[in-house]
């Protein structure tokens, strides 16, 4: 294998992993969406075990064991009081973004202009040597140019 076609493999493997977490994470699977003042009405009626709140999205979990989430208001209102009042076993967890994903994003945005430089001179030297291929097929002889 040469050079190009396994740098051409590296990256087709790393733009398949790259859409495919962007896909997967866009269009996941996920908890029931439900609107913040159902969220409350479910904590004053005392039907929510627990929360786990993160940034501004709160994934609750019924005592029935069921599942959703919904979003706070920045600063939480008075979320956290009526959990704790209710006695709501609460967990604070600060949002999470996986380093390696934000450094292919850096590297994949400083490297397009580099990438691209390379896919045209790449392009330009196939266009040379087909040229050349086809100055020595017709045996160097070249029409006369119109003047």
């Amino acid at each position: 294998m040469k050079a190009r076609e396994i740098v051409l493999w590296v990256v087709l493997i790393v733009l398949g992993v790259f859409i495919w977490n962007l896909v997967s994470a866009r269009y996941g699977r996920r908890a029931a969406e439900v609107p913040y003042s159902e969220l409350l009405a479910r904590v004053d009626a005392g039907q929510i075990r627990s929360v786990i709140i993160t940034g501004g999205q709160v994934r609750a979990t019924t005592k029935a064991g069921e599942t959703f989430e919904s979003r706070a208001p920045s600063g939480y209102g008075n979320l956290i009081p009526r959990l704790l009042a209710k006695d709501v076993e609460v967990e604070i967890k600060e949002p999470q973004t996986a380093p390696w994903m934000t450094a292919l994003y850096i590297c994949g945005l400083a490297t397009v202009p580099l990438i691209t430089l390379i896919v045209v001179v790449l392009v330009l030297r196939q266009l040379r040597l087909l040229n050349a291929r086809i100055d020595r097929l017709v045996g160097g002889q070249r029409p006369p140019e119109q003047p």
